[in-house]
């Protein structure tokens, strides 16, 4: 079964929010208002000029700032790049904190995951770079033998992130064959998921949606990560970009 995704009430589409972090228990942020970055136009073009109509409209001036939160990765190479730098440099020049959170879970932050479920990222060919969201304790030790030779000891689960039930996993790389093993009760994929995880997921009974990707889920998330250091902070990437593996190949390091 396949349906259209979050029902989310806030903008979807790459953009910008502006939000408020809500005194008492740590990481609650409540969203003020979005921008979205203008169509037909490159999206790294708009990004500062969206931040600076956000800011405008609320005004916020740049010392206002406590808090910078960016969508990570998976995700394209040169979009990543891009945010992840404005939001480093931002950081920088305020002294706000900055947040990096996976885009895997900003992808299904509007989905409220009841059960097990697979976020599928960066498709190619048929592979995915794989994200588990809302899984339990009992789920890990039941599926540990399937687990132990993707993920290792060195990746365990992170702890839980609100506003979901349950723990996160980055998987890596995976094939169909090991989403049917997982038993997931969703997958969440974008118009690229490979054929064969639908077949899959018809196979399991599970739903495919589409993710969620817009800046509040960003928002919503970014209060329960830790600081990162904008010097040294780096977009998640799923596989060596194809230029680097070039570059490799013609002996130039």
């Amino acid at each position: 079964m396949e349906s259209p995704g979050s029902t989310s009430p806030w903008p979807l589409g790459p953009g910008v929010a502006l939000g408020e972090i809500l005194p008492g228990e740590a990481g609650e942020i409540r969203p003020i208002r979005s921008e979205l970055l203008k169509a037909g136009a490159r999206h790294d073009d708009d990004l500062m000029p969206a931040i600076d109509r956000l800011c405008g409209a609320e005004g916020v001036s740049p010392r206002d700032l406590g808090m910078i939160g960016v969508s990570a990765g998976p995700g394209g190479y040169t979009g990543l790049r891009v945010a992840l730098t404005v939001a480093k440099c931002i950081a920088e020049a305020t002294g706000a904190k900055l947040r990096l959170v996976p885009s895997a879970l900003s992808a299904a932050a509007g989905l409220e995951p009841a059960g097990p479920t697979l976020v599928c990222l960066a498709s190619k060919r048929e592979t995915v770079h794989a994200t588990m969201v809302g899984v339990t304790d009992e789920w890990l030790a039941d599926h540990a033998a399937a687990l132990a030779p993707l993920v290792g000891k060195a990746r365990p689960a992170g702890d839980p992130v609100r506003p979901w039930p349950g723990r996160w996993l980055e998987i890596g790389l995976i094939g169909a064959d090991v989403a049917a093993a997982l038993g997931v009760t969703k997958i969440v994929g974008d118009q690229h998921l490979p054929v064969s995880f639908r077949e899959a997921a018809a196979g399991v009974g599970a739903e495919v949606v589409f993710p969620s990707f817009g800046p509040e889920g960003v928002l919503r998330l970014m209060g329960w990560f830790g600081d990162a250091d904008p010097a040294a902070a780096a977009p998640i990437y799923p596989r060596e970009p194809e230029a680097v593996t070039r570059w490799r190949e013609l002996g130039r390091g």
